[in-house]
């Protein structure tokens, strides 16, 4: 992101210039002052004071409040919401909208009873809608159904929907029995940002390495991609993609990312697309804590600062390799630590290497004090 910003120094610049003393109140009065050719008096609560101040006023506001603002809303390195979507047309690019959650739901009543599409179920904060007509057959019957608005919240649990909303003769009630996925939110500034910067600097032709990159990543759910190209042979590429959580994708999205590909690679091209595989890590460690601290207080930090660092270089196609030495600083500089006696990563004192389907997730901390 910073070299991509250098892009923009003359617009930096004029920002710079803009947000200067020249164009503060007291600076554009002064200046209104100094311009004034005819005698008429310029003491504080006279006519011409009252105009000028008036004047700078509005223009000091309009300045800081409009134009900086607008200046940085038409910046790539800037921009956001609407206005990042407006700059991302300049390069064919859309942000991932959000995607609702589907599932089944098992419905209940009389044979022969029939459930038109579209029919409305609901649990306690969202609605559903099955995708296609169907008829009770044995008492029940099981039917797809989409919830009416995206994100990741409607991903609800089993046993959650419970409400037929319209009004159907011969049914006796509904339930899912398992729970409902796919759903995701709206994809983020940053992300969006760093996707449209990666088709700039990293440009796509016929096929390449980067065609896969970023068609996989135009799938919602997608958070990181590795490409394997001739894994199996002339003519074969294999796509290993992570959520963009920084965990293990879902089928669904494996599939969609299937899909698309094929609706875009090159003619003879044999792809597979994979979700990367968790490398379980298990950290053992002998530390001195200071006295008015609490053993598992810091071992659920030290857990949560792993976890964190992992997920920040979940997939990096340039480092498959978790340093042991870059994981004891983590540790030392969580508060309380005094010192590190020794500690292990899966019961080794060396860096940790993953393959390319894999990324680390941590699984346990063992503290014990000394």
């Amino acid at each position: 992101m910073d070299d991509f910003s250098s892009i923009y120094n003359e617009d930096n610049e004029n920002i710079e210039i803009l947000s200067s003393e020249d164009f503060e109140f007291e600076s554009i009065v002064e200046r209104m002052k100094n311009d004034l050719t005819n005698p008429t008096s310029k003491i504080e609560g006279s006519f011409a004071m009252d105009v000028i101040q008036a004047v700078a006023m509005e223009i000091s506001r309009a300045v800081t409040m409009r134009v900086i603002d607008y200046m940085d809303q038409m910046m790539l390195d800037t921009s956001e919401g609407e206005f990042l979507d407006r700059k991302a047309l300049d390069y064919g690019m859309e942000r991932i909208p959000s995607i609702p959650s589907s599932g089944l739901v098992t419905f209940y009543g009389a044979d022969g009873t029939i459930i038109p599409e579209g029919t409305r179920v609901e649990s306690e904060e969202f609605t559903f809608v099955t995708n296609n007509e169907a008829v009770i057959i044995d008492g029940t019957i099981d039917v797809l159904c989409t919830c009416s608005e995206g994100g990741s919240e409607t991903n609800i649990i089993a046993e959650s929907i419970t409400v037929i909303t319209d009004d159907i003769e011969g049914l006796d009630g509904c339930n899912n029995q398992y729970a409902f996925s796919g759903g995701s939110d709206e994809e983020e500034d940053d992300y969006f940002r760093n996707r449209i910067i990666e088709r700039i600097q990293l440009p796509i032709s016929s096929g390449n390495v980067n065609s896969y990159v970023y068609w996989a990543k135009q799938v919602s759910g997608v958070g990181s991609v590795r490409v394997i190209p001739l894994w199996h042979g002339q003519g074969t590429v294999k796509v290993i993609i992570i959520g963009n959580d920084g965990l293990s994708p879902s089928e669904e999205t494996i599939y969609n990312v299937q899909n698309f590909i094929e609706s875009q690679r090159p003619i003879g091209a044999l792809v597979t697309v994979e979700g990367a595989k968790a490398k379980g890590i298990y950290i053992k460690a002998n530390i001195v804590i200071d006295s008015e601290y609490k053993i598992e207080d810091i071992k659920n930090n030290i857990f949560q600062s792993v976890k964190i660092y992992l997920s920040t270089i979940a997939f990096d196609s340039n480092n498959k390799k978790l340093s042991y030495y870059r994981l004891s600083d983590l540790i030392f500089s969580v508060t309380g630590v005094s010192d590190i006696i020794d500690y292990t990563i899966n019961n080794s004192n060396q860096s940790i290497m993953a393959n390319d389907d894999e990324f680390f997730e941590l699984e346990e901390v063992i503290l014990n004090e000394n």
